[in-house]
């Protein structure tokens, strides 16, 4: 965690705010130097497409630019670094100003603002322009170029680039230069700051308070931020409270609100350490809001952070999961991280994990591998630094354990599928095949319907002439009751044609929609026995008795389906009693039993075929 860097470009930019550099020499003396001449063509471009944007960018505010002196455009550009359109036209004018007045103090300031406020590309370009600019004039200053190559790798978190560059600065840079020597260390004591090396940062800076504290105001903020920042770090809560306040009072007599802000946040960390945790959350979710990942995403990054563990101290997971989330947003669209926030992956894993959510766990154990790694390769070189506070061989062995869970559910899961599948396909063929075989059925019954529906006609129409013989049947003595059923083996055949006679005019006259209709009343009915009748439908007709009548009740049922319209529409119990049946049970089992299906399925079949037999 380093703060301090968030504004050093406004401490340091005060140190060497008087110097001058002579535009003119620079001219004369560049060709002097074989790296000098490789520059000379991309120093003059520069110059004149500087010159070329800002008069065809700001014609309209050259005189309201030309108005300020250096110092009030130094005010101008430290107010405005987060809002590049600003500090851009601020730092170009700052620059043709100088170079116009052949100032070579404030030229060799203006490459710095230009250092300062571009991207690591351009920076590094400006940079290279500055070490031309100083070999021709100012040799003894050659020590800024390294610099500021450090302060360009600080700012991007390339820690082993930016300590290498603050030490070629440091051999280069005059002993007897205090200025530029102390202003070494102060970068240096940053650097370790940020690493978390805060007791070699403490002995830095405690060499530099006096220059601090008297050299300028904003150095001495500098200052205040920096211990602030190591004494938070190493908990020694009462000595980091009294830079805190320092650094609080001194910014608000300055007006600076920007320091303000840093040393609020510092302040808040501080509660935290304290364990007063809801007055710390009372300023970060406040600044939060004013804060934003485009403006200043390491002030972001941190107050999320401890937005996050002020909610996970107080036992609000899922409010400190949404603000732990933002810190892994950040790091995935910067590549950055500072070592305190990495824990919040460990929480995030955690969390996760007793969900039981093996996706989110697997990626942010796979994200806080990746931090490591960006963290340190960054900081590779820098013996004594220490940042890893978990186990990653345990954390990689975690992770295959997730990934072999993740695969086994995913096979088990394949499993389910397929057995589901298989299931699926089975009963869709079983149903295909029923409704296929349904509609077969339907079909035959629908051509039996007509041989059934001729017959039916015919034995109307031999209804009155078997009415005249049934007068001579009635006058007929049966004798055959009196004959055992062993003692007959085969029914005479003048028997079989009474009895068939007898079954014609029954089923003409649809007796067998009376309900007592047993075997012994349709035997009396036709004159004959019980035994005999049973007999005759048995070995000539094939039908238990129970068959025969249920046959008839059956076929003349689908005969009224067919005939009937209004019959689709009645009850299965009226139905059931319209037919002789003693209970619907009884009718609904001798129809399954004949047709497959319940009578009121067969009923919708019958009526969905008649609509499709119309369409076609």
């Amino acid at each position: 965690m380093s703060l301090g860097k968030i504004y050093q470009f406004t401490l340091q930019i005060d140190k060497y705010t008087q110097i001058s550099i002579d535009y003119k020499i620079f001219k004369m003396k560049i060709k002097t130097n074989k790296f000098t001449i490789s520059l000379k063509f991309k120093t003059l471009i520069l110059i004149y497409l500087l010159s070329f944007s800002l008069s065809k960018a700001q014609n309209l505010k050259n005189d309201t630019l030309s108005k300020y002196n250096y110092e009030e455009l130094r005010i101008k550009i430290v107010q405005n670094l987060n809002k590049e359109p600003f500090v851009k036209t601020y730092s170009d004018y700052y620059l043709k100003k100088a170079l116009n007045e052949s100032n070579q103090d404030h030229i060799i300031k203006g490459y710095e603002f230009k250092i300062d406020v571009s991207s690591e590309k351009d920076a590094i370009e400006y940079a290279k322009l500055m070490l031309v600019y100083i070999q021709s004039n100012k040799p003894s200053l050659v020590f800024k170029y390294f610099l500021k190559l450090g302060d360009i790798y600080y700012r991007t978190r390339q820690n082993s680039k930016s300590l290498k560059y603050y030490l070629l600065a440091y051999k280069k840079c005059n002993k007897k230069d205090l200025k530029g020597v102390n202003e070494i260390k102060m970068q240096i004591a940053a650097l370790k700051c940020l690493l978390c090396m805060y007791d070699d940062s403490i002995i830095i800076l405690n060499e530099l308070k006096d220059y601090c504290t008297i050299e300028n105001p904003n150095l001495k903020l500098y200052f205040y931020s920096l211990q602030a920042e190591n004494y938070l770090g190493k908990n020694n809560l009462q000595k980091s409270k009294l830079f805190i306040n320092s650094g609080l009072e001194l910014s608000k007599n300055l007006k600076e609100e920007s320091l303000v802000k840093i040393f609020k946040l510092l302040e808040s960390i501080y509660h935290f350490k304290n364990k007063e945790f809801q007055k710390s959350l009372q300023y970060l979710l406040k600044s939060i809001n004013y804060t934003t990942t485009k403006n200043d995403f390491t002030v972001y990054s941190m107050t999320s952070y401890y937005i996050g563990k002020n909610y996970e101290k107080l036992h609000l997971n899922e409010k400190a999961i949404l603000y732990f989330k933002k810190v892994d947003s950040i790091f995935s669209k910067k590549n950055d991280i500072y070592p305190d926030n990495i824990d919040a992956y460990e929480f995030l894993i955690s969390y996760y994990k007793k969900k039981g959510d093996i996706n989110k766990e697997l990626y942010y154990s796979k994200q806080l591998i990746k931090a490591d790694k960006v963290f340190y390769s960054n900081n590779n070189d820098l013996e004594g630094f220490v940042h890893k506070n978990y186990e990653i061989p345990k954390l990689l062995d975690n992770q295959r354990e997730v990934e072999r869970k993740m695969k086994l559910k995913q096979t088990i899961l394949l499993t389910i599928v397929i057995i589901i599948s298989i299931v699926f396909l089975i009963v869709l063929y079983v149903y295909s095949y029923r409704k296929k075989r349904m509609k077969q059925k339907i079909s035959i019954l629908q051509n039996d319907l007509d041989t059934f529906l001729n017959i039916q006609q015919k034995l109307y129409e031999q209804k009155s002439k078997n009415q005249i013989e049934t007068k001579n049947l009635t006058s007929i003595k049966s004798k055959e009751e009196l004959i055992p059923n062993n003692e007959k083996k085969k029914l005479p055949d003048e028997k079989k044609e009474q009895i068939k006679k007898g079954l014609d005019l029954f089923e003409s006259s649809n007796g067998f929609l009376i309900n007592e209709c047993s075997l012994e009343f349709l035997a009396k009915k036709i004159n004959t026995n019980k035994t005999y009748l049973s007999q005759y439908l048995n070995d000539d007709l094939g039908f238990t008795y129970t068959n025969y009548i249920n046959n008839l009740r059956i076929n003349y049922f689908v005969y009224l389906l067919k005939t009937e319209k209004k019959i689709k529409f009645y009850s299965i119990e009226s139905i059931s009693e319209l037919l002789g049946y003693k209970s619907v049970k009884v009718f609904s089992n001798a129809f399954k039993e004949k047709m497959g299906i319940l009578p009121s399925i067969f009923i919708k079949k019958f009526e969905t075929q008649n609509i499709e037999n119309q369409n076609k």
